[in-house]
């Protein structure tokens, strides 16, 4: 199966989109370009405007343009802060909370396994764990970054700061680190 990825925002979206396409890969997912045909096309959204999120919306409805029988996946920032209006979007199938990306290969096997794959009418299912709930962080070996001559390192996930303006503690949670 192929999955494409559109990844919107910031660097940490970046690394969250490798170390999806590293589980993927082992569990024999073959990795494409957004502008490919894929079976699966991964959304990985950001929240900061009104701007980003309509990017973000926007690239489900190239993902569908492209293969209006794939499977989206909604995840990223805009489907942490806003699951409930994501998952009524029309061609969404998955939604993932932050704290769930890593999860990605074990639910679309499972649904491949299921045969949950094929689209359905109504509201997207919706995969989100407690994003403030304890946990550890731990950082996947990723080699490569689809269409980067440069790799990101990512040490530290979410904020402890409660700055008026910023959404990182509720789409990110608590800051965590890998302690290794």
């Amino acid at each position: 199966m192929k999955v494409a990825f559109t990844t919107l925002g910031c660097r940490t979206n970046q690394h969250d989109t490798a170390e999806m396409q590293v589980l993927l890969e082992q569990e024999g997912f073959s990795i494409v370009n957004s502008s490919e045909t894929a079976d699966i096309y991964v959304v990985n959204t950001c929240t900061v405007t009104a701007r980003s999120d309509y990017s973000s919306r926007l690239a489900v409805k190239k993902s569908l343009a492209i293969n209006e029988n794939a499977m989206v996946v909604f995840t990223g920032c805009y489907a942490q802060l806003n699951s409930d209006e994501a998952a009524q979007m029309d061609g969404l199938d998955l939604v993932l909370g932050n704290a769930d990306k890593l999860k990605i290969a074990d639910l679309l096997k499972t649904k491949l396994q299921n045969d949950q794959f094929l689209k359905k009418p109504g509201p997207a299912e919706i995969s989100m764990s407690d994003i403030h709930a304890k946990r550890v962080f731990r950082t996947l070996p990723v080699t490569q970054f689809q269409g980067r001559s440069k790799a990101f390192i990512k040490v530290q996930t979410g904020c402890d700061e409660k700055c008026s303006f910023c959404t990182v503690v509720r789409a990110r949670g608590s800051s965590a680190s890998d302690t290794r």
